[in-house]
């Protein structure tokens, strides 16, 4: 154990090494302040991206790293800002002796009660094995683990107490040339300021990007499956918190937003000048990854725009955004979509210029124009749409801790797919969180984001029907809860939207039961009496329930029908 750092625990050749005087000079400060900042624009580093750094540049283990970030970490949160940075980096470079191996054994000690045993040493040695090899080159793979256990069986026989356990004084008496570790360890956090050079103009642009910003602010696909967004520190936050915050730990809520994988920070030189740029980006999923001909429809929900934090300026324009779009009256309005025609063999393209011009009776025939693939009104993609929107639905009716303002769901559907694989390619997906904001402890849930979101869902519904032949019975059970109990009738009775009673229809296989919207697992929906319309009923089964009801709807698809949309459409021409 003592002569852990003979056999390689040195700097590798090219790597920064710690600053050998006993302080950081201003100009030593001022360029880690302005390294941290350019990578880290948000202002701190993540734990994930901690953890991602080091292992890609020092090896070793996750856990390892974890360790050593919940150390550096000061306050106990999720992430290191540059005040942490740099306290944690001058004890470990710049610190005595003393000070870095009291921070060395505190990595040791994984249960934090102030002594070593075995386990935590053989533990933390086998990963700083992996690491220091990374780092120096001098070791190969961890073959010879039984050198790690004599070292610590000799390190133990000749320190350890009566209960065979390491104490601090001890582990400082015995660990003197220990203290190469600490070298190593402040050395891998210079190596997180670290930018990589890459060359932007080999990225290609996001030809799927159907609205937001363009030019430099565009969009970039970052490798198969992927994209590179502009990095804006409201959004950030927002997918950082998505992906650690115990209230998203559920698949369908997580299924609402596209697949996040940090940050990615590049320095840009550019070929002719020579200087350098910092690009600062979200990486994130790409939607139509695997989609042959993706059609995506962008619409913008609320019927207001501005954030709490807005400016005066940012509250007008946003306002009039609102008052001369459909965002006011609808409660959304239509950024751009980009529907592929198979006919024609490309892409129908509008922009938010055609989606301003749009009104209450334009909105739903250019919906509907959406699903138009030159061939066939895809109206099938509707039905796994409207699913996915009642369950966003039903948890923005209980959410309270953001309020959505100017975000988006995107609509997307492969126009060259049929039947169930048409189907299977559609989905939606909230997006654009730069003025999502936590609503700091207010319990109110999002009126104007669920308000947009139920309009959205009724003109899609509306479309449905009409385009799709929806044939539907409601299905009635009673029970007496003084005579039977719990139990519900075995008959049912049948009836139409209106309570008129209608006879059971006889093939049940083209049939199904509606499981959208506010009923349980089976598609009841529970009352204390009968009621024609919505108000009384709930999903939820309670004990004074005496009638529950559900839907059986049987969906005729026009599979060769044309319609008139598209020359509906063409009187829309001229709005753009």
């Amino acid at each position: 154990f003592i002569g852990f750092s003979e056999r390689g625990m040195g700097n590798a050749a090219g790597k920064d090494a710690p600053p050998t005087s006993d302080h950081i000079d201003r100009d030593q400060l001022r360029d880690m302040y302005e390294k941290f900042h350019r990578k880290y624009n948000t202002g701190f580093m993540t734990k994930d991206e901690f953890i991602n750094e080091c292992t890609a540049s020092c090896g070793g283990t996750t856990d390892f790293w974890k360790n050593l970030f919940d150390m550096y970490n000061e306050d106990g949160d999720t992430t290191i800002n540059f005040g942490e940075f740099i306290m944690a980096y001058s004890c470990l470079a710049l610190g005595s002796p003393e000070v870095k191996l009291s921070w060395v054994f505190k990595l040791y000690d994984a249960d934090q009660n102030g002594v070593l045993d075995q386990n935590e040493v053989t533990a933390m040695l086998t990963s700083l094995y992996s690491a220091s090899s990374k780092i120096s080159g001098s070791f190969g793979p961890v073959e010879d683990s039984k050198f790690i256990a004599e070292k610590v069986a000799d390190f133990f026989s000749e320190y350890a107490d009566s209960s065979n356990q390491i104490t601090l004084e001890n582990f400082i008496k015995a660990s003197q040339t220990h203290s190469e570790l600490a070298n190593i360890l402040s050395s891998s956090l210079l190596d997180t300021l670290s930018i990589s050079s890459n060359d932007n103009s080999q990225l290609e642009s996001f030809e799927q990007q159907v609205a937001g910003h363009k030019g430099k602010a565009s969009m970039l696909v970052a490798e198969p499956g992927k994209i590179l967004k502009p990095l804006n520190s409201v959004e950030f936050n927002f997918y950082e918190d998505v992906l650690h915050n115990p209230v998203f730990n559920s698949d369908v809520i997580r299924s609402f937003f596209p697949g996040y994988y940090g940050r990615k920070t590049t320095e840009e030189i550019d070929p002719d000048t020579g200087l350098k740029t910092i690009q600062n980006y979200i990486c994130m999923e790409d939607l139509t990854y695997n989609l042959d001909k993706a059609s995506i429809l962008d619409l913008k929900i609320g019927a207001r725009g501005h954030d709490d934090q807005a400016n005066t300026k940012k509250v007008v324009q946003q306002k009039v955004a609102c008052k001369v779009t459909t965002s006011e009256k609808l409660g959304f309005r239509m950024c751009g979509m980009r529907s592929f025609n198979i006919k024609h063999n490309c892409y129908n393209v509008k922009g938010k210029p055609f989606g301003a011009r749009l009104n209450t009776m334009t909105m739903k025939p250019a919906l509907t124009s959406f699903l138009d693939n030159g061939e066939r009104i895809n109206y099938e993609v509707i039905i796994p749409w409207l699913r996915q929107l009642h369950d966003l639905e039903k948890w923005m009716s209980s959410q309270t801790l953001y309020n959505f303002y100017s975000s988006s769901i995107l609509f997307i559907y492969d126009s060259t797919k049929k039947g169930s694989e048409l189907r299977k390619s559609a989905r939606i997906k909230m997006v654009d969180f730069a003025h999502s904001f936590k609503t700091e402890g207010k319990k109110e849930i999002d009126e104007n984001y669920l308000k947009g979101l139920k309009s959205v869902i009724g003109f899609w519904d509306e479309i449905s029907k009409e385009g799709t032949g929806i044939m539907e019975v409601w299905e009635t059970q009673r029970r007496n809860i003084m005579r039977s109990g719990k139990n519900w009738s075995t008959e049912s009775g049948w009836t139409d939207v209106r309570g008129e009673k209608v006879v059971r229809p006889g093939d049940w296989n083209e049939w199904e039961v509606d499981k959208s919207g506010n009923v349980d697992e089976e598609g009841w929906r529970y009352a204390a009496a009968w009621s024609r319309n919505d108000a009384g009923w709930s999903g939820e089964n309670l004990g004074r329930a005496k009638v529950r009801r559900r839907r059986w709807i049987r969906r005729l698809d026009y599979e060769n029908e044309e319609t008139g949309v598209s020359s509906i459409m063409s009187n829309l021409g001229s709005v753009e």
